[in-house]
């Protein structure tokens, strides 16, 4: 459409570009949707593919804590993830040490026990055997001072007769005898005496 001032006039329907905008709209957001989903299901997938395996190695990590034997073995999931895997088999590797250790250990202390017992019950019997030992020696020093200390004291009382001259007068060097046989008589008292103290304080 022309006009006197020679400017064209182009006439257009807003109605049309409307709808191309609204169906333009339309497909962006379905695009957007799509996509959206896309991601969700992608995520969903990676995320069961990561966690799976994480899940049944901190499930099996459990059964060692209970002392289940089916932790030992590793799940088939866990196969193709070598990370995984390679997690998997030095956590087995460290549990199999650490039951040979707790093993060994459990082995050390019954040998122990054991030697401590052999030891206290040689050392009961060693005990046993001095107590033994202790009373002999004991009899014996109360056996030798009887023997000593009876004939001793009938010959203390002879000596004193004679010292008293109830069998006559002595002479000089009879008393002189006599003086040295009293002192041996007290020196052998003495150490009777000293090994019966010594018998008794044991």
């Amino acid at each position: 459409l022309s006009t006197p001032s020679g400017y064209a006039v182009v006439i257009v329907s807003v109605e049309r570009i409307f709808e191309e905008m609204n169906a333009l709209v339309s497909q962006s957001m379905l695009f957007w949707v799509l996509v959206l989903g896309i991601g969700l299901l992608v995520g969903w997938f990676v995320s069961g593919v990561m966690v799976s395996p994480l899940r049944q190695l901190a499930d099996s990590a459990h059964q060692w804590t209970i002392g289940s034997e089916e932790a030992t073995r590793p799940s088939s999931a866990l196969a193709g993830d070598d990370e995984i895997r390679s997690l998997w088999a030095s956590l087995t590797a460290m549990k199999h040490a650490l039951d040979q250790k707790t093993t060994e250990i459990a082995r050390l202390q019954g040998n122990v026990e054991d030697t401590v017992r052999k030891q206290m019950a040689d050392l009961q019997g060693m005990n046993r055997r001095l107590s033994e030992i202790l009373a002999l020696k004991n009899d014996l020093l109360l056996q030798v001072s009887h023997e000593v200390k009876t004939p001793l004291t009938a010959l203390s009382g002879l000596v004193g007769n004679l010292r008293d001259g109830v069998v006559g007068d002595l002479t000089g060097r009879q008393q002189e005898y006599l003086a040295k046989i009293t002192d041996t008589m007290n020196q052998i008292k003495r150490l009777l005496t000293t090994l019966l103290d010594f018998a008794m304080a044991e």
